[in-house]
């Protein structure tokens, strides 16, 4: 897993269609699984494969001119867990990206220093902002609780969380994630 500052100027969400659409053919070749998550400025991915085939990912992304400051977060060998060859998430929030870079760099001082969480762990402390009042906990995984409330048609589903949002004073984030093909999964929450 790494992170990096975007340099990404215009749409973000076209930038990563067209990322996705040329990682799926190279990604392939090199046998490689990935998730990609956009927030507050930051890019993060989650990389599984071959050792070789994640280094020449690693490497392709520290020439892509959209991508400063690369910072490692986690390394190791085990299982793969990502289910699809593909996917991304792109998260609003109101965090600043200052406030990400804190947290990047934490785990980037965790990864240097041989203190890494798991992958799931690592993923749910970048993509869950600082200002959720669980967010100190993401590393904790039997802290870490989930609700999910889903609408197959309207807007429903959206206008409670709002309301539940407002009611309890607590913000709402908004996530969009698309899968592999574009017609697999595209979903906003």
């Amino acid at each position: 897993m790494y992170a990096s500052l975007s340099s990404v100027s215009h749409s973000v969400f076209e930038e990563i269609d067209k990322i996705r659409l040329r990682s799926m053919q190279r990604n392939a070749i090199d046998k490689i699984s990935v998730a990609l998550l956009y927030q507050s400025g930051w890019f993060a991915q989650w990389m599984e494969g071959p050792p070789e085939g994640v280094q020449a990912v690693l490497a392709r992304v520290s020439a892509d001119p959209r991508h400063q400051s690369l910072h490692v977060l986690h390394q190791s060998s085990g299982p793969r867990r990502l289910g699809e060859p593909w996917s991304m998430a792109i998260v609003q929030t109101r965090e600043e990206s200052a406030e990400f870079a804190n947290r990047v760099m934490t785990l980037h001082q965790e990864y240097l220093s041989k203190r890494q969480s798991e992958p799931a762990a690592i993923w749910r402390r970048l993509s869950t902002p600082l200002t959720n009042p669980g967010a100190s906990r993401q590393a904790l995984s039997d802290h870490f609780q989930r609700v999910m409330v889903c609408s197959a048609l309207g807007t429903d589903s959206f206008n409670l969380v709002r309301w539940l949002g407002k009611t309890y004073s607590t913000e709402v984030v908004h996530r969009r994630f698309v899968g592999s093909r574009p017609e697999s999964m595209d979903v906003g929450t």
